[in-house]
């Protein structure tokens, strides 16, 4: 029995080649895609440049420099460590799990007691049902990626490039799609912590997408080299390489660290026993495990409005909403109804950008003398003020 804890999370989170869990596989026993079209395979056969290979492992970078990343490059004498470990190096009943979302969705079982079928999750084994249908999300998300994720945003005057523009788009967020190669996505369950089993596939479903965009673009490197390239700012002209910025940089950025203890000391009340985590955050790092804030997601998103113009956050609205939407989520209640739920790309949209969905005055949270309200007439009063 392979149990969940946290010496067989660590193993996967640095496993370092492809494992396949074969005694967990009950219906399949080869991979649900073609060899060929493996990114190991693809590699491999390719020679794909750095700026496509880079944002493509910054993923695991991004999630296990808190975990000995450090340590472990000086034990072994790796020197490109973050480089060593693939995004998608565990195979269960034949389709690939993106290891950082696995360890995250573990990381959970561990910490807190779910139940799925009624059975408490204390193992690998436990989970079964929740892989079948992973597998077939996943199955299902790789062969239908164009036909559901590209080609109704294309037209007859659409050609190549626009085709891998959009690719890059879907694996980027930008513009059309909501989630970016940094999301990290959990099961639903209810109130009660009993695993929503559907949620399973639904999951399957985003990385099974994700894996067939890495495949299109490994497979067709040369056409994204460019894009690539000009959209991370890393270009083959600059005079000093080494100077190349780093993709891991903050997924949020805040004026100065003095708001970031102002702002955690006004929210931690809101997230018992992961105060350090939601520090983390606030710092701009990708957190393995994304926490719950315990009331109505537009509470939680109207704070960082406040934030942004009172001019204490320096992101971007689309930055602000795409770090939400990474690393929380928030508890939905309606009558006797509870639910877990992600929060809402277009919701968070609309509240950080129009004076639409902000809780009541009396439902606010963080009143605090130092992040004032203001309407929609001050700012525009303050805006006009500056411009004279």
């Amino acid at each position: 029995m392979y149990e969940i804890n946290a010496h067989n999370i660590n193993e996967i989170r640095f496993n370092c080649c492809e494992t396949n869990f074969t005694f967990l596989n009950e219906e399949f026993n080869s991979l649900t895609i073609p060899e060929q079209s493996k990114h190991q395979h693809l590699i491999k056969k390719f020679n794909i440049p750095n700026s496509i290979l880079n944002f493509y492992h910054s993923r695991v970078k991004y999630s296990i420099k808190n975990y000995g990343l450090s340590k472990f490059q000086n034990q072994f004498n790796f020197i490109h460590a973050d480089t060593l470990f693939d995004p998608f190096s565990i195979i269960i009943n034949g389709a690939f799990w993106d290891k950082i979302n696995l360890c995250h969705i573990l990381t959970n079982f561990e910490n807190e007691t779910y139940s799925l079928n009624g059975k408490k999750v204390k193992s690998l084994e436990t989970l079964k049902p929740i892989f079948k249908e992973y597998s077939n999300g996943f199955k299902k998300g790789f062969y239908e990626f164009e036909k559901n994720k590209i080609e109704p945003y294309l037209n007859t005057f659409s050609d190549k490039q626009d085709f891998f523009k959009l690719v890059f788009q879907f694996i980027t967020g930008k513009k059309l799609f909501g989630k970016t190669w940094y999301t990290v996505k959990g099961l639903s369950m209810n109130m009660d912590r009993e695993i929503n089993i559907h949620s399973g596939f639904e999951l399957g479903l985003l990385f099974g997408n994700l894996y067939k965009a890495w495949s299109i673009i490994f497979s067709n490197n040369s056409n994204f080299t460019m894009i690539f390239e000009e959209q991370t700012e890393i270009r083959k002209t600059q005079p000093n390489k080494s100077q190349k910025p780093e993709l891991d940089e903050a997924l949020i950025s805040f004026k100065s660290p003095e708001i970031i203890k102002k702002l955690h000391k006004e929210m931690k009340g809101y997230f018992q026993n992961k105060e350090a985590e939601l520090e983390r955050a606030f710092q701009g790092e990708q957190l393995a495990e994304s926490l719950l804030f315990p009331h109505h997601q537009n509470k939680f998103v109207e704070v960082f409005k406040r934030l942004k113009y009172n001019g204490y956050l320096l992101s971007t609205p689309k930055e602000i909403e795409n770090w939400i939407c990474s690393n929380f989520y928030y508890q939905y209640k309606k009558g006797k109804k509870k639910e877990v739920r992600e929060f809402n790309t277009s919701t968070v949209h609309d509240i950080l950008t129009k004076d639409k969905g902000e809780p009541q005055k009396k439902e606010r949270i963080c009143t605090t003398e130092w992040l004032p309200y203001k309407g929609y007439l001050t700012r525009l009063r303050e805006a006009e003020k500056e411009q004279l």
